[in-house]
């Protein structure tokens, strides 16, 4: 078991899906799919959260048993390649691999 956000969930369940088709709020902001769920609950594939440590984590398999139509990123894509895609499977430290920054916000729910 491994921990996110205060929630255990199984090794496996190690990708986000990042939504490209959707504006984050602001200009580079990314998106992700999904709200954090227990192992023992069903997937949250509805959604979208600005945090990644809130996005829910799949396991490849239930990826590929939602829908066919997401990209799997490989290493070696471009941004410009990441960004042309729809929605993109990818584990979250690849996205390291696009020079990208986090940031803290405060902001009230």
């Amino acid at each position: 078991m491994r921990t996110v956000n205060n929630t255990k969930i199984k090794p496996e369940r190690k990708y986000v899906i990042v939504s490209n088709k959707h504006s984050g709020g602001w200009g580079g902001c990314m998106l992700f799919w999904g709200s954090l769920t227990e192992d023992n609950e069903k997937r949250s594939f509805g959604g979208y959260t600005q945090g990644i440590d809130r996005c829910e984590r799949y396991t490849l398999d239930e990826i590929a048993g939602f829908s066919p139509h997401f990209t799997l990123w490989k290493p070696g894509m471009s941004w410009g390649e990441f960004r042309e895609c729809e929605d993109v499977v990818i584990e979250p430290e690849n996205l390291a691999s696009f020079n990208l920054q986090t940031m803290q916000v405060w902001f009230r729910p």
